[in-house]
């Protein structure tokens, strides 16, 4: 799905709980990838989750409305600890 797909369903239902199952969407959308994708290597895996983040800030750029650009970053880092150092760390 693109940013502005998610936007509308975000202006069909401003509210909390529709943010956090687009975040929901959007990390089951970087499984998906990597299993599409046959990502086998730590930088192909980052590079999907790069792509996915640059997703979401478009998306937040779309919505504006207080959605916080960093947003899937910050839920990535309290997710996924490990997986977060690691992304910044090659960064």
């Amino acid at each position: 799905m693109r940013a502005r797909d998610y936007a509308k369903i975000y202006f069909d239902a401003p509210n909390d709980l529709t943010l956090v199952d687009i975040a929901n969407d959007m990390l089951e959308e970087i499984s998906k990838l990597i299993e599409t994708r046959h990502a086998k290597t730590n930088e192909a895996g980052l590079a999907i989750l790069n792509e996915i983040n640059d997703k979401w800030k478009a998306f937040a750029r779309i919505v504006g409305n207080g959605v916080k650009k960093d947003g899937l970053e910050n839920a990535i880092e309290h997710l996924y600890p490990n997986i977060y150092k690691v992304w910044k760390a090659l960064s």
